[in-house]
């Protein structure tokens, strides 16, 4: 995929937004309806095609541009039993379905996007920024009004304009009832409508559909979806950015990820996907209320920036992206050769007493390396030393960095692809004088938050995860760091590296056996 032209663009913003059956209403013979399950996909495609391909009329609630009239030329009539009708004002329940009769729909509404489009947009004028908490942004007492013609090409006083993506993601699911056909529930149709009325109110928005022909409610559909077709999307335009800004190219990106409504593996898989990107988030907390009761509301929205709600689950290495899974192989081959070594009693070595006599730890890093016009990638080795302390240890990301460019001087920062850290015992079986009991009973006792924790500890130098894992030598030999992220140093020459190539991954594991896989970039 190539990437974007950006040509005099200054920042890049992207929405990225999961198109579910809550984003459909129709105004249907007076009533508000909402498709059926198996019914959902016909009648919003029968929509877009009543639209036509002349520009669409807006139909406005309270002054925001809640949807688009259908032509009167060409009337739309649906059967009523494709319909759920809202139920009247005071019941509990849903309406009862009517008898059997044609409707004519006359408008097509989106209650989601007509409140996340306007406040994404609001909160790229207020400058709202990764930190802090959670905002709850106000509408001016409620009302929702905002006029359809706010400009979406630039800012005022900006070099250059700003380029503003919207991403929208559809899928199907297989139905229960074995009649019907899965493509009937998709939200394709809907994504394409929704293109429509978007670009209807802001011509200069560029709008990306993107649809998954898998199971919206199967995982491991998702993973691959998201991994193969949502985020060659988001990395495209964020190399455009790198190109253009090499030096500043974090600042002048940003993605927005609309919490709504949609299956829980979508929506899982999608977060997990972008997560590297830092995408701060629109939560709309209340998605039916203009189903229950006719009234749109601005306040339904909430910011959330990305370090409020951060959090890094591992993933299964099945579930990882190929390349991922490459390295992983290379770091296991890293570190059966070290076990090896230090097992082997036949030759004696010197990394107790001499290379890792300070801190007893052992750290293994391999770096990937892909030269531009070669298809296989190759890898290089690196190990922490510990010759000299008031020298400084030598960190094996380093150590790996340094025997690539060793072995040709000619590479770039951009051939750099990823690197995996691992850290695993000096000791075979983990045992020194007790250190395996040691071992086990500080395993017992972390709990999956401290791992959490482990896993965020963004810019941990190996001589503070010495400290919290109770330092080095005795017992400790026996014990492992991981999830080890690289060092205040290392991360530096990694930052150096992220500043031509955005792409670069760090991996880390939960454990040596790698099974339990960390991939993020690295931190600003």
């Amino acid at each position: 995929m190539e990437a974007t032209a950006t040509g005099d663009v200054s920042r890049t913003e992207i929405l990225v937004h999961n198109v579910c059956h809550k984003d459909l209403l129709l105004l249907a013979s007076g009533d508000v309806v909402r498709p059926r399950f198996s019914s959902y996909q016909p009648i919003a495609a029968a929509a877009l095609a009543a639209l036509g391909e002349g520009a669409p009329e807006l139909a406005l609630s309270s002054g925001v541009a809640l949807g688009m009239q259908l032509p009167r030329s060409a009337p739309l009539e649906v059967s009523s039993d494709c319909f759920h009708f809202r139920a009247p004002a005071g019941s509990s329940s849903g309406a009862p379905p009517p008898s059997a009769r044609a409707v004519e729909a006359t408008a097509v509404y989106f209650p989601l996007m007509s409140i996340i489009l306007p406040q994404w947009l609001d909160l790229q004028e207020a400058g709202a920024s990764s930190g802090g908490g959670p905002t709850r942004i106000s509408s001016g007492g409620g009302s929702g009004r905002r006029t359809p013609t706010t400009s979406a090409g630039g800012e005022s006083g900006a070099i250059g304009r700003v380029r503003r993506v919207v991403f929208l993601i559809s899928g199907s699911t297989v139905p229960r009832e074995s009649a019907a056909a899965a493509a009937d529930n998709s939200t394709e149709a809907t994504a394409q409508l929704l293109r429509r009325y978007i670009c209807a109110q802001h011509p200069q928005l560029e709008v990306t559909l993107i649809h998954s022909p898998t199971d919206v409610l199967h995982y491991g559909d998702n993973v691959r979806f998201v991994n193969e077709e949502l985020r060659p999307h988001a990395e495209q335009h964020r190399r455009a950015m790198a190109a253009r800004w090499p030096d500043s190219w974090s600042r002048r990106f940003r993605i927005a990820v609309s919490l709504t409504d949609g299956a829980a593996a979508r929506v899982s898989s999608i977060n997990a996907c972008l997560r590297e990107f830092k995408p701060c988030f629109l939560h709309m907390w209340e998605v039916k209320r203009f189903w229950a009761e006719g009234v749109l509301s601005l306040d339904d929205v909430e910011f959330q920036s990305f370090d409020t709600i951060d959090a890094s689950p591992p993933l299964a290495l099945e579930q990882c992206e190929p390349d991922v899974r490459r390295l992983v192989r290379e770091v296991l081959g890293a570190k059966q050769h070290f076990e090896r070594v230090r097992d082997d009693e036949q030759r004696a070595n010197e990394l107790e007493n001499f290379w890792l006599r300070k801190t007893k730890k052992v750290v293994l890093a391999v770096l990937m390396v892909r030269r531009e016009g070669v298809t296989e990638p190759e890898y290089f080795r690196g190990m922490n030393v510990e010759v000299s302390m008031p020298t400084g240890t030598l960190c094996s990301e380093r150590n790996a960095i340094g025997s690539a460019l060793a072995s040709d001087p000619s590479l770039r920062r951009q051939e750099f692809r990823m690197i995996g850290v691992l850290s695993v015992d000096l000791m075979a079986g983990g045992d020194a004088g007790g250190a395996a009991e040691a071992e086990a009973e500080a395993d017992a006792s972390r709990s999956p938050a401290k791992r959490l924790r482990l896993a965020q500890n963004e810019g941990a130098d190996a001589s503070a995860a010495d400290s919290s894992s109770g330092g080095g030598g005795g017992s400790a030999m026996g014990e492992h760091l991981n999830p080890l992220k690289p060092c205040g140093a290392c991360t530096e020459w990694i930052k150096k590296l992220a500043e031509v190539n955005p792409d670069f991954k760090v991996v880390t594991f939960d454990d040596p056996s790698c099974a339990q896989v960390y991939v993020r970039s690295i931190d600003d």
